[in-house]
């Protein structure tokens, strides 16, 4: 009898032991998981503050090239895809300021306890300064595709004198020639009977190439990707359009810098 409590003694601190053992990897499993889940979340924060701040980054781009702003320029605390950013845009070297250092950290979800924090930093940017009120086209040399002695009507800084072409519903076009490389971002057009148009730029006269990223607001002002060239094209559809002026105006370069990142 004794024997068999003996037995039954063993087999139960046997079970205890095995059940401790289970319990011990259980714990250690739900540790091991809890730890990756962890460390995942902290992933994807990690990649969303990095984007957030990659968004301020280009917001600085577009506000010194696009947006009027000046350098230099900054922004605090801006929301952004579930967090903030906040950026800061300085001149990498003064006086001479001739590049630009843009500087943009993402939060998320905040700045003020964030689970995630990531810098962006963009340093040395060419930059050939900001737009200027100058009408780019005064001065230039005017050429039209039908009606030419007419052409230099578009740039006389007088809506009361026109270019109009001699042909109806086909495409003519009028170009300006700037004697030299300039750099522009808006085109302005004061005309009429044009149901199409196309804006395009050339630095040879000869091989002309669409602006990019071209943005109508308000009517018949547009604006794009900043390019330098010496020729700009309009391109115009309609029922003998008419063209009283084309106007050209200046926009800032911002070139490629060099790019960092850091927590």
């Amino acid at each position: 009898m004794y024997r068999i409590k003996g037995k039954k003694g063993v087999i139960l601190i046997f079970v205890i032991i095995i059940l401790v053992a289970l319990m011990g990897v259980a714990l250690a499993f739900w540790y091991m998981v809890n730890s990756d889940l962890k460390a995942m979340g902290a992933g994807l924060a990690g990649m969303k503050a990095f984007y957030i701040a990659e968004a301020g980054r280009a917001k600085a781009r577009w506000a010194v090239t696009k947006g009027g702003q000046s350098v230099p320029w900054q922004e605090t605390n801006t929301a952004f895809g579930g967090g903030t950013y906040t950026y800061t845009m300085a001149y990498s070297d003064p006086p001479t300021n001739q590049h630009v250092t843009i500087t943009s950290t993402g939060y998320f979800p905040n700045s003020t306890n964030p689970i995630a924090r990531r810098q962006v930093v963009e340093t040395s940017a060419s930059f050939t300064g900001g737009g200027s009120g100058e009408n780019l086209s005064i001065g230039a040399t005017a050429h039209a595709s039908s009606n030419d002695s007419k052409a230099k009507n578009i740039n006389d800084a007088k809506t009361s004198s026109q270019w109009k072409a001699d042909n109806k519903n086909q495409w003519e076009y009028v170009t300006l020639d700037f004697g030299s490389q300039k750099q522009f971002s808006k085109v302005v057009v004061n005309g009429d009977k044009i149901d199409q148009r196309n804006v395009k730029y050339s630095t040879d006269g000869v091989t002309y190439m669409p602006v990019m990223n071209l943005v109508e607001s308000p009517a018949w002002t547009f604006t794009f990707d900043s390019v330098s060239a010496r020729y700009v094209k309009l391109e115009v559809y309609g029922n003998k359009p008419e063209v009283n002026e084309l106007e050209t105006y200046g926009g800032a370069g911002l070139g490629q810098g060099k790019f960092g990142t850091s927590l």
